[in-house]
């Protein structure tokens, strides 16, 4: 009885062996290959699909074929295997490059200095700015100049008063560009655009 009962255990044993090996020889990778170059269309696909084996190679031509016509004819044969066309990868997004940094500002340029104190700030500038000269026969009580780049990364402002009439007449340096010019006084205010150009002297009178 033993006996018997023994030689049971390895038949059924070496059953369910059998049957994992079974189990394991139907899991394999499928195979997909689509290519078309506007006359020949080629699928293959080699590899299992729901427990069947499949190994389909087919070229079509396809020269006469509209794009939406070639993809109902890939659609179709994909369909009547079982199979689903495969998506193309997403290409990488190609990395944002890094902003440059802002170069530092540089001061000479823009600024303002006075002529007849024989400031030592002309020394800063170089030969050729254009220039804007400020000529004060009859002086105000007080006021304020100003000189803006139009992008605005550059300014000067400068007032005055009563004390300093005698630093008159003023010189306004900056480099080429475009400018707005602005000076109040009392109740009189100006302003205008300006185009500078090298060793340009522009003369503006009070």
């Amino acid at each position: 009885m033993k006996k018997s009962t023994l030689l049971l255990l390895v038949s059924l044993l070496c059953t369910g062996g059998v049957f994992a090996q079974k189990s394991k020889s139907t899991t394999s990778a499928l195979h997909t290959s689509i290519s078309d170059d506007d006359k020949k269309l080629s699928i293959q696909i080699k590899g299992d699909v729901k427990g069947k084996y499949i190994n389909f190679d087919r070229t079509y031509n396809v020269a006469k074929l509209s794009k939406s016509e070639k993809e109902k004819l890939t659609r179709s044969i994909m369909d009547s295997l079982g199979v689903s066309i495969p998506t193309p990868p997403t290409p990488p997004t190609p990395p944002t490059p890094p902003t440059p940094p802002t170069p530092p500002h540089s001061p000479d340029v823009i600024g303002v200095y006075s002529e007849k104190t024989k400031s030592k700030e002309a020394t800063r500038y170089p030969k050729g700015m254009a220039e804007i000269r400020i000529i004060c026969d009859k002086c105000p009580a007080k006021g304020t100049f100003s000189l803006v780049s139009t992008d605005k990364n550059s300014h000067v402002i400068i007032s005055f008063d009563e004390d300093d009439k005698d630093s008159f007449p003023l010189i306004f340096k900056a480099k080429d560009g475009r400018y707005t010019f602005k000076y109040e006084y009392g109740k009189t205010s100006y302003s205008e655009t300006l185009t500078m150009k090298k060793n340009e002297v522009i003369i503006k009178k009070l």
